[in-house]
C-alpha cells in the first residue's frame, strides 16, 4: 500500500491535477497551486440528455445541484466525499487489502481496490489526523470509477443535477456544470477537470466518438473540523504572527526562504494576514474559517483574477482564524500562476538557464526530467529529509526558467527556538547583551 504525505511533509508537485484511478500513482500533491475554475456557483437546473435510457436503471435519489458538493449516488446509495471507511463499507463495499494496516499521519494511500457484487472501483484512503491510524479508521478521500472496463461497466452512478454516467452527453454536462478549469483531449476521450480548492478536484471522462460520460475521478481530502471546538474562535492577532518579520532585502543564497512574490518580500512560512495586507483576499466559500492549534487548514486567496490554493498551519497554542495561520509555500510560473516571483540573486521567471546556474553558485541540486512535460527540474533540498526546498523548472526548448517554487515549514517550535537562542547568548562574551527575538516563522 503506497502512502503519500499531502500537507507539510510532502515533496510537493507544481500543479494540482485530477488523477485517474486506474492504478496507484506516485504523483505528489502541491501545497500551493493556482486555478481559474469557471464552474458555475449556481448551475442551470436542467438534466443531461439521454443516450440509451433503457439500459440505465433509474434511481430515486436526492443529490445537490452543485458538483462541488462532492456528492454521488451508486446504485441509488448516496455518498459524500470524504466519507468514513465505516460508512463506505456499510454499503457493501469490501476492501481488497488489510484494513488493520496503518496510514501515516496527514497522508493518503491512492488507488486502493474495493469490490461489490463482482464490480470494482479504486479509492484513495486518507488520514487527515496527526497520528497514524488503521485503514478502518480513515476516510475515503477519493473515488475513481471507469465504466468502460469489465469491472466497472455495471456500476451505475448519478451525479448532482441529474448527470449520469453511461448516459449524459458532454455538451449537456458542460451546460449544467459550466466550462471546466481544464479540458484535455486524447485520441479516445475528452477529460473535463473542475477544481474547487486544494485537493478538491473532479474529472469527468467522455468517449471521444459518442460524447457519453463514462468515467469519474473525484478527490476531496479536506475535512471539516469539530464545529464546537472552533465555535467562537478569536480573530485576535496571535503571538506567532506578531513575531513574524518581513525580510528587508532580497536573498543572496538558495534556501534562505526569502521570496519576492508579486513585488513583495516574504519569508516562509508567512502569515496569511501578511498576504492580506498586500491586497490578497480570502475566498470564504472555498476556505476554512478557523484551524485548531497544531493542525492544518485550507485557504483560497484571490488577487487579480487568480486563485492561490494554500495549505496553512496554525503554529499557535490555541485555535485561531485562518488569517493567523501560516502559508508554507509560494509558487509562480509562466503558464498558470503568472505572478512575478524571484529568489536568490534575482533568479526569476524568464532567466536563462545559464544565468540561473551561475546565480545558484555552488548550491547542490537534484536534476530530474518532469514526466509528461517539457521541463527539467532543479531541486535544492535543505537537508536529507527533503521537506524544505527550492525548485526551479527549466523549459527544455527555450532554456529559461519557467517555474519557481519555494517550500519551507517551521523548523522548530517557538519555545525550542527561544531555548536555543538563550543557550547561545549565555555562552557569549558579553553578559549584558539581551537575547535576540526569533520569529515564529
Amino acid at each position: 500500500m503506497k502512502k503519500y504525505r499531502w500537507v507539510l511533509t510532502a515533496v510537493f508537485a507544481a500543479f494540482l491535477m485530477g488523477t485517474s484511478g486506474c492504478g496507484k500513482k506516485t504523483e505528489t500533491i502541491p501545497i500551493t497551486t493556482i486555478s481559474q475554475s469557471t464552474d458555475d456557483d449556481d448551475p442551470e437546473d436542467n438534466l443531461a440528455a439521454s443516450g440509451d435510457s433503457d439500459e440505465i436503471p433509474e434511481y430515486d435519489v436526492d443529490l445537490s445541484k452543485n458538483l462541488n458538493s462532492f456528492q454521488l449516488a451508486i446504485w441509488g446509495d448516496t455518498y459524500e466525499i470524504p466519507e468514513s471507511y465505516a460508512d463506505f463499507t456499510a454499503l457493501g463495499w469490501v476492501y481488497s487489502g488489510d484494513d488493520a494496516k496503518e496510514i501515516q499521519p496527514e497522508s493518503f494511500s491512492e488507488g486502493e481496490i474495493f469490490e461489490k457484487d463482482g464490480n470494482q472501483i479504486t479509492v484513495d484512503i486518507a488520514n487527515p489526523d496527526t497520528t497514524a491510524k488503521p485503514v478502518a479508521e480513515c476516510l475515503i478521500g477519493g473515488i475513481h470509477i471507469d465504466t468502460s472496463t469489465a469491472e466497472g461497466q455495471n456500476i451505475y452512478v448519478g451525479l448532482p443535477n441529474g448527470v449520469t454516467l453511461q448516459q449524459s452527453l458532454m455538451e449537456d454536462v458542460e451546460s449544467i456544470y459550466g466550462v471546466p478549469k481544464d479540458r484535455y483531449e486524447a485520441d479516445t476521450s475528452v477529460q473535463f477537470t473542475y477544481e474547487y480548492g486544494l485537493y478538491q478536484t473532479i474529472t469527468l471522462g467522455f468517449d471521444n466518438e459518442t460524447g457519453i460520460l463514462y468515467s469519474l475521478d473525484m478527490q476531496n481530502f479536506t475535512t471539516t473540523a469539530d464545529a464546537e471546538a472552533l465555535d467562537g474562535v478569536s480573530d485576535a492577532t496571535t503571538p506567532e504572527v506578531e513575531a513574524y518579520q518581513a525580510p528587508e532585502a532580497d536573498s543572496s543564497e538558495i534556501n534562505d526562504w526569502t521570496v519576492r512574490f508579486d513585488d513583495v518580500l516574504y519569508h516562509l512560512p508567512v502569515p496569511v494576514s501578511e498576504l492580506l495586507d498586500h491586497d490578497w483576499t480570502i475566498n470564504t466559500k472555498e476556505s476554512d474559517t478557523a484551524v485548531l492549534n497544531g493542525k492544518y487548514g485550507y485557504v483560497t486567496l484571490e488577487k487579480g483574477g487568480q486563485k492561490l490554493y494554500c495549505t496553512v498551519h496554525n503554529y499557535g497554542a490555541e485555535a485561531t482564524t485562518v488569517r493567523n495561520c501560516f502559508v508554507t509555500s509560494l509558487y509562480g510560473d509562466l503558464d498558470t500562476t503568472k505572478i512575478p516571483i524571484s529568489i536568490t540573486n534575482g533568479i526569476t521567471l524568464g532567466t536563462s538557464e545559464s544565468d540561473f546556474l551561475a546565480k545558484a553558485g555552488d548550491a547542490k541540486s537534484e536534476k530530474t526530467e518532469k514526466e509528461n512535460s517539457n521541463l527539467t527540474l532543479y531541486t535544492f533540498y535543505s537537508d536529507d529529509e527533503k521537506l524544505d526546498y527550492t525548485e526551479i523548472g527549466i523549459d527544455n526548448d527555450l532554456k529559461l526558467v519557467r517555474s519557481i517554487k519555494v517550500v519551507h515549514n517551521q523548523p522548530e517550535a517557538p519555545e525550542e527556538e527561544a531555548e536555543k537562542t538563550s543557550a547561545e547568548d549565555s555562552s557569549s562574551v558579553s553578559d549584558s547583551q539581551e537575547p535576540s527575538e526569533t520569529p515564529a516563522s
